[in-house]
């Protein structure tokens, strides 16, 4: 009787529980599970972004050249056959307030960890940022990620900065063109961005400006300001004022000539 017992024990080791159920219930069992995994999309993510001006690349878009030469090759993970690229504009000045413009681009997949968007022709984005964020076929959607929008230089452009780091309290001097004041006041924006802020806008504070425009001189701040809204019609309260760090952060100076190019400020330990 136990050997009779030990085989039918083999026996049944071997086969599956779903074995064992009618062959109509094991079908649907199955299908259910594999639309289960198939329906279970993974949310694109961002990691990376690379501009491009007629396929050389460039550190950022200058408003007024024509947006069709750009491209952009975004790099990152869970991108599928089908995902789309949305890129929309915020301008620096005046600050963007209502919903802003989408900048149409054609979007081409070539591979689960690359994406790249090429710009349709259109309007050039006024000086400010545009933001990126990919869209799966499904509706899932990516973190978002930037792109400067910088003034032709001609008009607004940092060219130097001194000294290029120090702690909270530092006297920086800037050097460069255009850094008028906006009016009625005498301040300029400046957008201090740390580089681990992934896809921040507009944050940073206000300086007043000096008797030229060829150089501005501040104090680097304690506490900044989440957004800073230069030019707005509007009151624009504070979302909030985060502590600056002791960290690499870029710069760049707002005004009615728009937004100038970014340079690298690091924050050092008291």
């Amino acid at each position: 009787m136990k050997g009779i017992l030990s085989a039918l024990l083999s026996a049944l080791a071997g086969i599956s529980l779903c074995a064992l159920a009618p062959e109509g219930l094991r079908s649907v069992h199955t299908t259910e599970a594999l639309d289960l995994v198939a329906n279970q999309s993974i949310a694109p993510e961002l990691t990376g972004v690379r501009v491009f001006f007629r396929d050389e690349p460039v550190d950022q878009v200058t408003s007024g050249k024509k947006i069709r030469k750009y491209s952009v090759e975004l790099s990152g993970s869970g991108f599928v056959s089908g995902s789309r690229i949305v890129i929309v504009s915020f301008r620096a000045f005046p600050v963007t307030i209502d919903e802003p413009p989408q900048q149409p681009v054609t979007t081409t997949f070539e591979s689960p960890s690359r994406l790249r968007a090429a710009f349709l022709p259109s309007d050039s984005p006024p000086p400010g940022v545009l933001s990126i964020k990919v869209v799966s076929a499904d509706g899932t959607q990516s973190n978002n990620l930037t792109i400067d929008v910088i003034s032709k230089p001609a008009r607004l452009s940092i060219d130097s900065i001194s000294p290029p780091s120090g702690p909270i309290g530092t006297r920086v001097t800037l050097s460069g063109n255009g850094f008028d004041a906006i009016p009625p006041g005498r301040s300029v924006a400046i957008r201090f961005v740390a580089n681990d802020a992934e896809g921040s806008r507009f944050e940073g504070f206000y300086t007043e400006t000096s008797n030229d425009s060829a150089t501005l001189t501040f104090n680097v701040p304690r506490n900044e300001i989440n957004p800073i809204c230069p030019g707005s019609p509007f009151v624009c309260d504070p979302i909030s004022s985060p502590l600056i760090r002791a960290t690499k952060y870029r710069i760049w100076v707002i005004n009615s000539n728009g937004m100038s190019n970014g340079i690298p400020f690091e924050v050092t330990a008291n």
